[in-house]
């Protein structure tokens, strides 16, 4: 399997990191862009190149501009990966 390329993995800690600080899920970030959540992981990971199109879908469904996207995008290129795995947020239960 050839490697990723650094700028996509750059990009996808940048959409992660952004996703994370508005504490949505994968699935529901798919859900206002319109794609499937997979799809939405594989690009998080760096492993999926992706249109314009598509990079504009998840910048609107996370409500952000490019320029703040292209603002994380810098500073990811510099950070080691995450070694937690990606967890949706907890959904409370009514009390029973």
């Amino acid at each position: 399997m050839p490697e990723s390329d650094p700028r996509l993995v750059a990009l996808g800690r940048a959409l992660r990191k952004a996703r994370r600080a508005r504490d949505l899920s994968q699935e529901a970030v798919g859900q206002r862009a319109g794609m499937h959540p997979n799809h939405v992981g594989t690009i998080e990971r760096g492993t999926k190149d992706l249109r314009a199109t598509t990079l504009l879908r998840l910048i609107e469904a996370l409500e952000m501009s490019p320029a703040e996207l292209f603002a994380d995008y810098a500073q990811a290129g510099e950070e080691p990966p995450a070694d937690e795995p990606d967890t949706p947020p907890q959904r409370s239960r009514p009390p029973a």
